[in-house]
């Protein structure tokens, strides 16, 4: 009776032993599992975020990146079974064809700046080192690529990004002074820049073509099939732009001082581009195949993209196509020649007056009055200091003095006559030159510059071709009355 006791006392209280020997077992295990959990699972790596691609461009693969994290993310060592992952990994990846012979080592931890995902492998523009790594992702391996961005892409308010895309099997991106593409493999430079580090983004898209913009300035067309960089200087700001694998066609935006704006017309090829005309705001825009629609101002356009042409039902002035087609107030300038129609001889020639190297003229036009106006400036700075607050040195057109008033229907407003200089002809035609005063603004005081000033008119009309030069304050007349005689064929 007592055995039978012990044996019912004994019994659970062994039971109850195993059972807490079980449980911190349990407990240890799990603790293991944890630990090794931690590998499957990192964090660390920042979303990239590409440029706005429009809704006619291909669309890159979603970056499947976890969510950022401030935590650098640690490089982690391999498991035995090769796992499909973004991952880095100590060991790097050996490249014979790199740009450096010194390979720099694999990170320890990086801090992505800039993702973009590809096909077999990733590339990362880590924030810390300034460097681009390739991560393949078959093995999880971090390789340097030795090229790094510049450090403006953390200092402009654009969004920065300086992985342009993955297109057809290349990273595209902007590395330091140069554009780089990579197959995940090795590395090409495709464009160096000698002016030094340089912004670039990323703007439109083709099926093989890529459009950037350079320092908010330029265009670049990067082809990913000749692997050919086309740079177009000073046609970044535009109000539209067309772009496919075969054509390049953009607007480059100005506007007149206190004025309306105007657009040049370009189209673009193999580094060249050419200015198919000037026409005004851009209201509405359309590509049909090889020809784009463009309304301005109540005109419709077309650009024949195959044969480089601007086409209007609206028929410009003779005066309005000089140098390239205007059909819109606009102004040109940096010329080095002043070109114009001669209605003083019957077959209407269009003519030039060639200006010395000293000089240089901006034309004006107006189509209001369906005119053209010169101004002439001096490229010495010094000169331009000792002339009217605008720095002009003098000024030629065609003008309608039924419209414009002047004295005695031929001198400048408040101007008087000092000496008439010559009677005769010129090479536009019978004239006068007059050695003229005028009060004009200089040094916040109303001074009396003197002035050359030469008028011809035209027989039978009410307009006159208007020519004058300003002698600089101080200085004596006759290098400019030799200067009006040199510009007008006169002995």
């Amino acid at each position: 009776m007592r055995r039978n006791l012990f044996l019912a006392i004994l019994t659970p209280c062994i039971l109850a032993c195993i059972l807490i020997v079980l449980i911190i077992l349990d407990n240890r295990d799990s603790s293991q599992d944890d630990k090794t959990g931690a590998y499957a699972e990192p964090t660390g790596i920042v979303d990239s975020t590409p440029s706005p691609i429009p809704s006619d461009s291909p669309t890159p693969t979603p970056d499947s990146t976890p969510a950022p994290t401030s935590t650098p993310t640690p490089v982690p060592t391999p498991t035995t079974a090769p796992q499909v992952t973004t991952e880095p990994t100590p060991a790097p990846e050996t490249n014979e064809e790199e740009h450096s012979d010194e390979i720099s080592p694999a990170p320890e931890s990086y801090e992505a700046f800039q993702i973009q995902e590809g096909n077999d492998y990733n590339l990362v523009c880590d924030s810390i080192s300034g460097s681009f790594f390739i991560i393949n992702k078959q093995d999880n391996s971090v390789r340097n690529t030795n090229f790094k961005y510049s450090s403006k892409y953390e200092q402009t308010e654009y969004t920065p990004n300086p992985i342009l895309c993955y297109k057809n099997g290349y990273f595209v991106f902007a590395a330091q002074n140069q554009i780089v593409v990579s197959d995940g493999i090795t590395e090409t430079v495709l464009k160096t820049f000698e002016t030094g580090d340089v912004f670039v983004n990323r703007l439109l898209e083709s099926d093989n073509r890529i459009l950037a913009g350079v320092e908010l300035n330029d265009l670049a067309v990067i082809d990913l099939k000749t692997l050919k960089v086309d740079i177009y200087t000073g046609h970044y700001r535009s109000e539209f732009i067309t772009f496919t694998d075969d054509y390049l066609c953009f607007s480059k935006r100005n506007r007149i001082p206190a004025g309306p704006y105007y657009n040049h017309i370009y189209s673009a090829k193999e580094g060249n581009a050419m200015l198919l005309g000037v026409i005004g705001e851009i209201d509405e825009q359309a590509l049909d195949n090889d020809t784009v629609y463009i309304t301005s101002n109540d005109k419709l356009f077309q650009i024949n993209l195959a044969a480089n042409e601007l086409k209007t039902s609206v028929k410009a002035a003779k005066e309005f196509s000089l140098y390239y087609p205007v059909y819109s107030d606009s102004i040109i300038y940096g010329l080095s020649d002043m070109r114009f129609i001669n209605y003083n001889e019957a077959d209407e020639p269009v003519q030039s007056i060639i200006l010395p190297d000293s000089l240089e003229a901006d034309c004006y036009y107006n189509t209001y009055y369906n005119m053209a106006v010169y101004s002439i400036y001096p490229k010495d700075e010094e000169m331009k200091k000792s002339l009217p607050p605008t720095g002009i040195l003098g000024s030629f057109g065609l003008i309608d003095y039924s419209v414009f008033p002047l004295d005695q229907s031929k001198y400048p407003l408040h101007s008087s006559v000092k000496e008439k200089l010559y009677s005769g002809m010129t090479r536009i035609g019978e004239g006068e030159i007059f050695f003229l005063e005028k009060y004009e603004d200089y040094n916040y005081e109303s001074v009396p510059f003197e002035m050359i000033y030469a008028w011809i008119p035209i027989e039978g009309e009410t307009r006159a071709y208007q020519l004058y030069i300003y002698v600089p304050y101080g200085s004596e007349k006759a290098a400019y009355v030799d200067l009006i005689g040199q510009l007008l064929q006169i002995d």
